[in-house]
């Protein structure tokens, strides 16, 4: 093989390869930055963030954070994800014949 083939061969195949790995390197910058930016909006629009909602809703339910503080209080509360599966909601008139002992039965559901 003529040494001018060789050595365009060489400069192609190198070139190719240069061009792979930019692709490879575009491919994880553009992830890198995807991810950075949804924990960027994540914290923008979480609850208390700059953009969060105005109000919590009525059905968020928080328990104290075990972390504890000078004097050992603990002093953080933070959301409780698990509450409705801990205390899942019960009929009235399950609640009244645990209680009363009665047989009453109401459509009414509540939340004990």
């Amino acid at each position: 093989m003529p040494l001018y083939l060789s050595l365009s061969l060489t400069h192609s195949l190198t070139h190719s390869r240069s061009i792979i790995l930019d692709f490879q390197d575009n491919n994880h910058m553009h992830e890198f930055i995807h991810q950075a930016w949804l924990k960027t909006e994540r914290q923008l629009l979480r609850e208390r963030g700059i953009w969060g909602p105005p109000h919590g809703s009525s059905l968020d339910k928080f328990q104290l954070d075990m972390t504890e503080g000078p004097l050992r209080m603990r002093m953080k509360m933070q959301r409780n994800d698990d509450f409705y599966q801990h205390y899942p909601y019960r009929a009235k008139s399950d609640v009244s014949r645990v209680c009363d002992g009665s047989s009453e039965t109401s459509d009414t559901m509540s939340y004990n």
